[in-house]
């Protein structure tokens, strides 16, 4: 009779996937103890590594690359991981036990062996053996068998196949921002040369004056500042409209400088739709609305302590200001999902039935923010007419961007972190 390893970190849930290069997701692994290559450790861990137990058979690589093997390293009490080790060998050399060949490594119930959290990694792309950083090297699309081919990447931003770019993506390379002279207007933007909408979504005007500023402590590189013109009066760009009514994915890299119950509205269209984050006291909400009526505020994460007030200064009030990267990706069930550098940072269930017939009378007795006239909602088309503020008054001079970009579908939250964390190390002063 085969012995096995079952580890558990978390319960299963919707955010749950099988591959994962992080190890923030995969919630539940189990493997054939036969499969074990071999046990480490590090302070306060014990590292397992595995062979074949990865979901891919087989690899085409190129050169300098390697695909990891499987690996789930479990956290104990410093000093104990030898025990541990042992403990773990012990039990796989022994005789057959019916009914106890099944060793548990369990965060939420009981664990064979006293441990604590497992992490799993289970691979999702190669590595460069050099530099040990995840590689998206690939020799499809390219001109010949020897040049790396860089059709799927703008900017820093690595998208893994023709099929995820971006329909916009406005960035400083676009337009050129290192011919704008410091503080000068900036009137037009243009659509990244790869994304599929083309110069069909080329922005040719603005309203108020939204300025270029030069690289500083907020930005590695020039980018657009809402400090405009001073006056109070909306400065945004008027973007050729972009509708979207399933899934999609959204990046950006802002800044902010909100104050108490204003919100910094990065972009919005003409009847109110709007996404931006603000601050109620001491916790601080994502504002985002799509194609419905109403004042209501939609996107609150479903946990206060998600974005507390505290962290969205940190993010780009007076205290801190600097580069704020954020991903956001709608799936089919309407599931909204929000990223940071650091990976999922809030997540809003659908609150919709994603087969629902909005003209059936269930719909006008939904509770509260969940009926067809109100915000907080999931569903709705995705429009934006503008880039920046024009909606809700003057609260783009709070705000300054240098990166945004949309894409039209789900990326899936493996992309979504990785995106995240390219747009960070590309931006951060």
């Amino acid at each position: 009779m085969k012995k096995y390893f079952l580890f558990r970190k978390e319960e299963v849930s919707i955010t749950s996937s099988t591959l994962d290069d992080t190890g923030d997701t995969v919630s539940v692994f189990a493997v054939p103890a036969d499969s074990l290559a071999f046990v480490s450790s590090e302070v306060g861990k014990v590292l397992f590594v595995f062979n074949d137990a990865t979901i891919y058979e087989e690899s085409n690589l190129t050169d300098g690359e390697s695909m990891k093997k499987a690996s789930i390293e479990v956290e104990c009490d410093e000093g104990g991981e030898f025990d541990l080790v042992e403990q773990v060998l012990g039990f796989l050399s022994r005789e057959d036990q019916p009914g106890r060949n099944i060793m548990k490594f369990d965060a939420v119930g009981v664990s064979t062996f006293n441990s604590k959290t497992p992490v799993v990694k289970s691979p999702r792309k190669p590595i460069k053996r050099i530099t040990q950083e995840p590689s998206v090297q690939t020799f499809v699309g390219s001109s010949d068998a020897f040049t790396v081919s860089t059709a799927t990447s703008i900017e820093g931003v690595e998208f893994e196949d023709a099929s995820n770019l971006p329909l916009v993506d406005y960035n400083a390379t676009a337009t050129d921002f290192n011919g704008f002279s410091d503080n000068a207007e900036i009137t037009a933007w243009k659509n990244s040369t790869k994304a599929t909408g083309g110069t069909a979504y080329d922005i040719t005007s603005n309203v108020g004056t939204p300025k270029i500023a030069f690289a500083d402590t907020n930005f590695s590189q020039k980018y657009v500042s809402g400090q405009g013109s001073g006056s109070g009066a909306a400065d945004y760009f008027v973007v050729p409209e972009i509708n979207i009514s399933g899934d999609y994915t959204i990046y950006l890299v802002m800044l902010l400088g909100s104050s108490s119950g204003n919100a910094a509205t990065f972009f919005a269209d003409e009847e109110g739709d709007c996404f931006g984050p603000m601050i109620f006291g001491d916790t601080s909400k994502l504002q985002m609305r799509h194609d419905v009526a109403g004042s209501a505020i939609i996107a609150n994460p479903p946990d206060p302590n998600l974005w507390p007030a505290d962290k969205l200064n940190r993010i780009g009030g007076a205290e801190t200001k600097t580069a704020y990267p954020l991903v956001i990706r709608r799936d089919k069930q309407f599931n909204m999902f929000f990223y940071t550098k650091d990976g999922l940072f809030a997540y809003i269930p659908s609150t919709i039935d994603p087969d629902a017939d909005f003209s059936t009378p269930e719909y006008a007795n939904l509770s509260p923010g969940y009926s067809a006239s109100k915000n907080a909602r999931t569903d709705g088309d995705l429009k934006i007419t503008r880039l920046g503020d024009g909606s809700v008054g003057d609260v783009f001079s709070k705000s300054a961007f240098a990166r945004f970009g949309v894409v039209e579908k789900d990326l899936g939250d493996n992309l979504c972190r990785a995106m995240a964390l390219d747009l960070y190390n590309k931006y951060k002063p």
